[in-house]
């Protein structure tokens, strides 16, 4: 069981992530790739998913520092049977604290050499936090306390979360935007956000969230109260 991880935005800058998918080329038909739609955001701004990817990383060496907090809740990379996209991401610049997601790909072959390297099978066992270069995989879900504030994070969103009912705030990633109750200008499910890339791109032109722009936007989501806690 971990412990819930302690930052202050006053010796760390904070950035969320979610879902960027990165190395993602499926074939959809006439459904968009998330690039397409990704880019309609900005301009049409990609005509492939390798520039949107180059973007991506362009951004990140572009805010954040080798002493950013970085919460990346998931889905990092796509189709990554031997882990060299998420070997890039691991060695991106910041402090990352990264969870599994539901599209593994390249994390879970990284994490394998991860354990073999302590004489561990991911076959009989699991073991978080597991450092991989500056990325710090937490499991499937980590509990924050920043400047004080609760702050859940899980790449699926969840009904209820650790101090709910006492204001605490819940990340999550997955949905892509497409949950009505935890997008930004939502204000009636309680302090829930989905910080994924889309959302990101739609709020401020970047793949993230800030920890005063997260702060803002839960100003105006109230508290709701969905059990006896």
């Amino acid at each position: 069981m971990n412990k819930p991880l302690k930052f202050s935005s006053a010796k760390s800058p904070i950035l969320f992530v979610s879902d960027p998918h990165l190395h993602h080329r499926p074939n959809w038909g006439d459904t968009p790739a998330l690039w397409q739609s990704r880019g309609a955001m900005l301009g049409n701004r990609f005509k492939t998913g390798d520039e949107f990817d180059e973007w991506f990383y362009a951004e990140w060496h572009r805010i954040v520092t080798p002493d950013t907090v970085v919460m990346s809740l998931g889905d990092h990379t796509f189709s990554d049977p031997k882990g060299e996209s998420f070997r890039r991401y691991a060695n991106l610049p910041g402090r990352i604290y990264g969870l599994s997601g539901n599209h593994p790909s390249g994390l879970k072959q990284l994490y394998r050499e991860a354990l073999a390297a302590m004489g561990l099978s991911s076959e009989h066992q699991t073991l978080y936090p597991v450092k991989i270069a500056n990325f710090t995989l937490m499991g499937e879900s980590m509990h924050a306390f920043i400047d004080g504030v609760s702050v859940y994070m899980q790449h699926y969103p969840c009904y209820v979360w650790p101090e709910l009912g006492a204001g605490g705030f819940h990340l999550h990633g997955h949905c892509h935007g497409r949950l009505p109750q935890s997008n930004v200008a939502t204000t009636d499910a309680g302090k829930v956000l989905d910080i994924g890339v889309d959302n990101a791109i739609a709020y401020n032109g970047t793949p993230f969230f800030s920890w005063d722009e997260v702060k803002t936007i839960m100003a105006r989501k109230p508290v709701v109260k969905r059990d006896h806690h």
